[in-house]
């Protein structure tokens, strides 16, 4: 797949998973670059979601990727849009972007590197396949905890994993962090910060910090 699809499906999937944790600002009711759109309520019922009251200006793009089957929401018409993203919904959501949910092995166990970990079934075969093609590490998957929410910095990592340039954040991985709370990235996404800032994939807030965690 091309970089450059890659970056737009990326940048669609920080819009989506990060409605919360990338662009609740105090003082901002809309994402930024974003003005508030208005719907009536006809409109709002004909969305898939029917909890998206008060997030108007994501309306559309999520609707959108609910068509393209990139989200399905929490059931019953829910999509959740005030509660954090969940590790195990990151990975998901990235494996979608990649096409690669059709791979899926509904077959296997779960592989060993998850050893002492006892994830509900459906889990198993995206575990897998996050590891199979590099989005998690085995060293990462000996800590990971699907239902912990996903942090920024941690979704600046899948997301550069999905776009294949692990090598260029590894390159940035010294270069000096632009925000005010650049210590409280973690040392080894350093990097990853770094790059998908300067992508232009994830920005800080209005006051200058990233809000990492």
């Amino acid at each position: 797949m091309k970089k450059s699809f890659k970056a737009f499906l990326a940048m669609v999937l920080v819009l989506v998973l990060m409605t919360t944790v990338a662009f609740a600002v105090p003082g901002r009711d809309f994402a930024p670059g974003q003005q508030k759109k208005d719907y009536s309520e006809a409109q709002q019922f004909s969305f898939e979601f029917n909890d998206m009251t008060g997030y108007d200006w994501a309306m559309k793009s999520v609707q959108n990727m609910a068509a393209m089957g990139k989200i399905k929401g929490i059931g019953n018409g829910k999509f959740a849009p005030a509660s954090a993203a969940k590790q195990i919904e990151v990975l998901i959501m990235t494996l979608r972007f990649l096409d690669l949910e059709d791979d899926l092995d509904l077959e296997v166990n779960l592989l060993p590197p998850f050893k002492g970990m006892k994830p509900q079934n459906w889990m198993i075969p995206y575990l897998n396949l996050a590891i199979d093609n590099d989005i998690l590490t085995e060293e990462e998957a000996e800590d990971f905890n699907p239902n912990a929410p996903a942090t920024r910095s941690l979704t600046a990592v899948y997301i550069i994993r999905a776009l294949d340039m692990v090598d260029e954040a590894e390159d940035m991985q010294d270069d000096p962090l632009p925000y005010k709370d650049a210590a409280a990235v973690p040392e080894d996404r350093i990097g990853y910060v770094n790059l998908i800032t300067d992508l232009g994939l994830m920005i800080g807030n209005n006051d200058n910090t990233f809000q990492p965690n």
